[in-house]
């Protein structure tokens, strides 16, 4: 038993060594058996396979108002930049990303924000298809009461 235990840990190890190094997908099943991916279970359906993929488009809603938002693929292997604006102070931040997948093969976006992080809380594919078109979520910004401050807001954006 110690010994499944000990390999056990080292597989933890290893998933997060590689998802922290390269923004790798990690994906776990029972016994074994092999997770089909159903909506967005893996980085091309974010980002593209042999070209990078259209950017995400929408708002974000920050101290009762809809600012721009955009989320746009830099690198097929999960790098992605992360844009607001209010007017005339633009707010970015560009990192690698993370995709979780549940043992239905869906998946959720993990990413950095200027202010902290953000994540997918839900993704929508066009039926039969595993790109990604549409995200709602949370993330990470600026305080609009105190800029030394986080606040956690949600957020929706597409693409065709």
């Amino acid at each position: 038993m110690s010994r499944s235990t000990s390999m056990k840990r080292s597989a933890v190890v290893l998933c997060t060594a590689l998802t922290l190094i390269g923004g790798a997908t990690v994906t776990a099943s029972a016994a074994g058996a092999p997770i089909t991916n159903h909506c967005g279970g893996e980085f091309q359906d974010y980002f593209g396979s042999l070209m990078l993929d259209k950017p995400f488009e929408g708002d974000v809603s920050v101290g009762g108002a809809k600012l721009p938002l955009t989320i746009t693929p830099k690198s097929i292997e999960g790098r992605l930049r992360v844009e607001y604006s209010n007017g005339s102070n633009n707010r970015a931040a560009i990192s690698m990303a993370m995709v979780k997948v549940d043992n239905l093969g869906n998946g959720q976006l993990a990413f950095k924000t200027v202010k902290g992080d953000g994540w997918s809380t839900s993704v929508s594919c066009t039926p039969g298809l595993t790109r990604v078109t549409k995200m709602t979520g949370s993330m990470e910004v600026v305080s609009q009461s105190d800029p030394t401050s986080v606040d956690t807001v949600e957020f929706t954006v597409a693409r065709t």
